[in-house]
Order: structure tokens, then C-alpha cells, then sequence
């Protein structure tokens, strides 16, 4: 009987369970999703014999509290890739099973595997017969043989470690319709893996990383799995992951994330790293983030492409060490506000642009590692993006069905329209008591202001970056009008009840303040430094609120990430975001075909934002199924019950935007 709880997407639960138990007969026991405290019951309810495994799986089964009984079961042997060889041996140890690990490319092409002998973190040695080195892909030459110390840490990581490389005639023609990818991989005649490794003396490889894992720090090249071997020592660690965040003057910094099974003790710490000889002079981390479980990929992998954009501007703790010399103190939000003038001052601070801001802003893709920025060994990511041809369906789709506004929204958008002819027609949206109605929010039809209309005003606003437009103080003066005794504005006022309106716009007669908007919209005006007697009491509302509440629903998850991510006080922000993260996630929707009114990841993260929800891997999911949902008259329909015709049409044609707008940010107009 075999586990199979990796998934079916990746080669991993395909090659090394589905056909192995196809061709030896075998029964297979499917979960799921891997679950590390339901392992050990699902074995023994199956009677499991043989499990494949990913990225980090042994480590959180090996994090569940050990038992006297843990080695009866009658599991047998393992399969897989990156576990550590600490925790292969601990794994066996404690469940009394074998641990194989092999090595091979997702194309076949190289593979490497341990034979009697092979040191413990070694990946072994390639097929007798097939020529597999490590070359430094920036100068083309084969680097030099790692050299160990007494203790066995890596002495000469900067020159050892490059890109494993197969020289010989390989059965690998390119990938299906991506020939740029199949150049990357093909040069010279060799194949080049992505990955990176050494080698010894002997003739043994180990695994170093994929080649985005690169730092450089003070013009010294290193990997960042020999610090994460060395980090990993550290008493109480769990799991860890090293990745570059940038400097302030130039090349990176090194930021380690910890997960612990205990409190963080900053001065062991300290004496830890000050006792290893084989970390190197710029290896020791600046930063250092704390964080109750290391965000993975679907296929238990660190989610480094999502702690790298969180860089120390997360919301788990972080401690650093501004001397540089080993000793670290908890990064405060003055010291960050510190940082970010760093930045500005030597003229770096574009390299903090991608990981902030929400609608409006200038998200880039993410930036490509240091070592490959520029040069023969830059790295290029190939991704699904809105053809030309599609993005000009969706121009003839707002033509025939969206409103004014949002036409000339789209016109802003793709073709730099003016933002004075879209503040024109929003001032019309606008009452003389300063709030904003007459169907602005599709769903409400009256010309009565209501706080809903308030917030889609802003929002558009906040797109055209206007808020220094007179329109947002009396849009606050409005709201000075209806806010309640908690210091919050209702949902809707009671005069909702004399216009046409959806059926779900209901109230009682004396509405209580609620996070839906109020979050929003004190979100939106502390990023624009708004200054209002508003704020103040709509802000602590808010956050008393937020720091009550422990189950949500989707909307006012959506809410209160939208504070989070803007209000000023980041080291509550980031308490609140750790304390409520769960409970946001289990609003959305992962799977991008839920069918009905389902919020998804994008609805939550329509720009990349300092507060990462989502391992990257699933944001790029979801962007190419955004990219399908497009319809075959152009535009993006709403997936929430439409109570009467025109509002689909006018839906649509804001939704349109929206999903052009998220595509935008993420890069995937073509």
C-alpha cells in the first residue's frame, strides 16, 4: 500500500508513486492534502508500506510531539527530494524506515543518485558514462572542488558552488511551444539544469539550490543552502530558509526566516553563530524572521518568491542586526520608516516599489536574483499573459457595456487617457452633502448618498492617485454625517429603503458602525496621509474590531486586509495579520473554478502587497485561470447573483477594468 499526499500536478506523485504502484500492482491511500499530524494515523489505518515526499514534508512530521509507539507502524521506505540529512536520519530513527533520496531533472536529463559511500548530504553521483559537472554560469568555466573543514562546513562556497551542467549529448530537445525557455536550458551544446550544487573530491554532488537562491553581498557571490545547513543547527529550529532582500547602497542582504519550536533567544543566537567556523564572514543574516510556519508552496516547498517580497516588511516579527555584527534587536516601525530613507537617499528605493502599494500603484514583477540581473546567466520567467488581441476584445467589450466612467477608466489604463476626464465624470457621482450615490455601486440605484458609493469613490480615486482632489474632504465631511456612537459608519443607512436597490442592501433602523466599509476607507486615507477629524475614531473602531474578531466572512476579510496593509501602525498591523491569517485564508477560495459567489486570492491581492497571503505559486495559478476567464465577448463577468439586467452590463464593464488592472500590476499584458 502506498501515501500519496504530494500533488497530482508534479512529477514527484506521478513518477515516484502512481506509476511505480501501476506497475507493481499496488493499492495506493490518497489524501487530499498532506497533513503532517494525519501521517502517522492515515498510515496505520491504511497499513502504508512506501510514501513519496517534496520540499519540507519530513520536517512538520518530525515537528509532530514524538511518542514512545511512533515506530510501530509498518511503513518500509521513502522516497524523495530535499529533505535535509539530519532529518532523513531523525525520520528513520523515530519511525524505524529506510530514506532514499535521489536527484534528477524534471526533463530527464540529468540524474544523480547515492551509492555505498555517499556522505550523508550528498546527493550521490551521476550513471557511470554521463558527464556531469558544475560550471560558474556567468564565465562558462567548471568550477572548483569543494573544500570541507574539520567539522565539515563548506570552506569555499564562493568558488565551488555553480550551476550542475550535463556536457554530454542529452536526449532533450527543448520544451513544447517555448523555444526561449529551451535556449535557456540548451547553451553551448550542454544542458543547463537551474539548479545549483558542488562537488567534492571524490566525485559526490550536493544540492545547493535553485539558481535564484543566489546572494550577493558586498561583491561576494554565495548559495544560500550552505547558510541554511548551518542555521538549521540552531537549537529549536524547525525549518529555515535564507533568501536575499536588497541593500540600501548596492547587492543584497542576507534575511533568514525561522520557524522554532520555542521562544527566539536573541543573545543564543548570537553566541550560535559566533561559534561556527564555517560561516562565512558575509553569511550571517541581517534579518531575521520569526514565523509560526515557514509559508510553502502546494508542493512543500519554502515560498521564497513570497518572503522575499515580504522582505523585513512582513507581518511575522523581525529582529535585526543594524551593526551588522551578529547581535540583533526586534526591527521597530521607526526602524523601518529609518530604512526605507536609506533607500532613498543612495536612490534605491524603486527596489522597495514592487512589494507595496494596492490599486493604482506600479506593482513590478519580482526582481530577478542578484547574481543574474544582468550577463549571459540572467534569468528570465516565462508566464501566460493577455494577448494583444485579447486585451483589444476587451477594449470593444467596454465600448459596448460599460458605463462612462469606466470607459474612460480603461482609457487610463491601457492607453494613458487623461485621469481629469475620469474625475470629471466622478464628480458627478457626488452629492452636495459630500457623499457619493446615484448608482455609482451598481447594485444600489438611488441617487441618495450611501458609505458603499463613498468607498468606490476612493477606490477610484486611489487608481488615479487624486486624493489631493477636493472631492475625498467632503466625502469624509459626509461621513462625519452618519458615523455612529462606536465611531464606525453602517453598512447602509436606513434611507436605502426609498430607492431601488438589490434585495441583500437591508438594515435595521438604528445601524450599528461595521468593518464593511469603514476599514476600507480609513485604509485608503491613512496611505494618503489624509488629514480629518474622521480618522481618528474610524481608525480605532477599526482596530477594535479587528482585535475582537476570530471567525470571518469573505467581505469583511477583504476589509480588513485592506487596514492591514495601509495603516500606519505596522508592528499592530502585522500582530493582527499573524494573529488572523487562518482565518482570512479560509474565506478564499483556491481552487480557480469554484463555482457561485467564491473570493479568490486575486480579490484579496489584486497588487502584490507588503503583507503576503499567498505563496506565489498560487497567485500565478490564479492569474493564468483570470487570464481564461475572459469571455468571448471580451470582458470579465461577475460571479455574483444579478438582480436585474442592467446591472450585469455595468458589472461587467467595472469588473472588466479591475482584471485588467490586477493583470497589469502582476505583468501579464502583453
Amino acid at each position: 500500500m502506498t501515501y500519496l499526499a504530494m500533488p497530482l500536478f508534479h512529477g514527484n506523485a506521478v513518477m515516484a508513486n502512481l506509476a511505480m504502484a501501476t506497475r507493481a500492482g499496488a493499492a495506493v491511500a490518497m489524501r487530499r492534502r498532506f497533513s503532517a499530524s494525519g501521517f502517522l494515523p492515515d498510515v496505520r489505518r491504511y497499513g502504508v508500506t512506501y510514501f513519496n515526499y517534496v520540499g519540507r514534508a519530513l520536517a512538520y512530521i518530525l515537528a509532530t510531539p514524538e511518542r514512545p509507539d511512533d515506530a510501530a507502524n509498518p511503513l518500509r521506505a521513502a522516497f524523495g527530494t530535499e529533505a535535509s540529512a539530519r532529518d532523513m536520519a531523525e525520520f528513520g530513527r523515530r519511525f524505524g524506515t529506510s530514506i532514499i533520496e535521489g536527484y534528477g531533472s524534471s526533463e530527464g536529463v540529468i540524474s544523480i543518485n547515492k551509492v555505498p559511500g555517499t556522505p550523508a548530504d550528498a546527493l550521490g553521483v551521476p550513471p557511470e558514462g554521463v558527464d556531469v559537472a558544475v560550471h560558474d554560469p556567468e564565465t562558462g568555466r567548471e568550477c572548483p572542488r569543494a573544500r570541507f573543514g574539520d567539522g565539515g562546513g563548506l570552506l569555499n562556497g564562493h568558488e565551488a558552488i555553480g550551476e550542475i551542467v550535463r556536457r554530454d549529448a542529452a536526449a532533450f530537445e527543448g520544451y513544447y511551444a517555448n523555444p526561449e525557455a529551451g535556449a535557456r536550458r540548451l547553451r553551448g551544446g550542454w544542458y543547463w539544469s537551474g539548479d545549483l550544487g558542488y562537488r567534492d573530491a571524490e566525485g559526490y554532488f550536493y544540492f545547493a539550490g535553485r539558481d535564484a537562491d543566489w546572494l550577493r553581498v558586498d561583491s561576494e557571490n554565495f548559495a544560500a543552502a550552505p547558510v541554511e545547513r548551518i542555521l538549521s543547527r540552531f537549537p529549536g529550529t524547525v525549518m529555515c530558509a535564507v533568501y536575499a532582500v536588497p541593500d540600501p547602497r548596492t547587492g543584497d542582504q542576507v534575511m533568514a526566516a525561522l520557524e522554532l519550536d520555542g521562544p527566539f533567544d536573541p543573545a543564543a543566537f548570537t553566541a550560535f553563530l559566533r561559534a561556527q567556523p564555517d560561516l562565512g564572514g558575509k553569511w550571517a543574516p541581517v534579518f531575521v524572521r520569526l514565523t509560526a510556519r515557514m509559508p510553502l508552496t502546494a508542493t512543500n516547498k519554502v515560498d521564497k518568491a513570497g518572503l522575499r517580497r515580504g522582505r523585513w516588511e512582513c507581518a511575522d516579527p523581525v529582529w535585526w542586526s543594524p551593526s551588522r555584527d551578529m547581535t540583533f534587536v526586534p526591527l521597530t516601525g521607526e526602524a523601518r520608516a529609518a530604512l526605507r530613507e536609506r533607500f532613498a537617499e543612495f536612490g534605491r528605493e524603486r527596489l522597495l516599489t514592487p512589494q507595496t502599494g494596492f490599486a493604482g500603484r506600479s506593482a513590478a514583477r519580482r526582481p530577478i536574483p542578484a547574481r543574474h540581473r544582468d550577463g549571459p546567466g540572467r534569468t528570465v520567467v516565462t508566464m501566460k499573459t493577455l494577448t494583444a488581441d485579447a486585451l483589444a476584445a476587451a477594449g470593444r467589450y467596454m465600448l459596448l457595456n460599460a458605463r462612462l466612467i469606466d470607459r474612460l477608466r480603461y482609457e487610463r489604463l491601457i492607453r494613458g487617457g487623461s485621469p481629469d476626464r475620469v474625475l470629471a465624470v466622478l464628480r458627478a457621482y457626488q452629492n452636495a452633502d459630500g457623499g457619493f450615490g446615484n448608482a455609482l455601486e451598481p447594485d444600489l440605484r438611488g441617487a441618495g448618498s450611501q458609505p458603499e458609493p463613498v468607498e468606490v469613490a476612493l477606490w477610484t480615486l486611489d487608481e488615479l492617485d487624486a486624493f489631493d482632489d477636493p472631492m475625498v474632504l467632503r466625502a469624509c465631511d459626509y461621513l462625519m454625517t452618519i458615523t455612529t456612537a462606536d465611531g464606525g459608519v453602517p453598512f447602509v443607512t436606513p434611507s436605502v429603503r426609498e430607492t431601488p436597490r438589490a434585495p441583500w442592501w437591508e438594515t435595521p433602523d438604528d445601524p450599528p458602525g461595521h468593518l464593511i466599509p469603514t476599514a476600507s476607507i480609513a485604509g485608503l486615507l491613512h496611505k494618503h496621509k489624509i488629514v480629518h477629524p474622521w480618522l481618528g475614531p474610524a481608525t480605532e473602531f477599526t482596530w477594535a474590531e479587528i482585535e475582537k474578531t476570530t471567525e470571518l466572512q469573505a467581505y469583511s476579510a477583504r476589509a480588513i486586509v485592506n487596514f492591514l496593509q495601509r495603516v500606519p501602525d505596522r508592528d499592530r498591523a502585522h500582530e493582527q495579520f499573524v494573529r488572523l491569517r487562518e482565518a482570512i485564508l479560509a474565506t478564499v477560495a483556491l481552487d480557480p473554478d469554484t463555482p457561485g459567489e467564491a473570493h479568490f486570492p486575486l480579490d484579496f491581492a489584486p497588487e502584490p502587497g507588503e503583507l503576503p497571503l499567498f505563496p506565489e505559486e498560487i497567485l500565478q495559478r490564479h492569474l493564468d485561470a483570470l487570464i481564461d476567464q475572459q469571455t468571448s465577448e471580451g470582458g470579465w463577468e461577475p460571479n455574483f447573483p444579478m438582480w436585474t439586467p442592467i446591472v450585469r452590463h455595468e458589472w461587467g464593464g467595472f469588473l472588466t477594468v479591475e482584471r485588467l488592472k490586477t493583470l497589469k500590476a502582476y505583468g501579464r499584458l502583453a
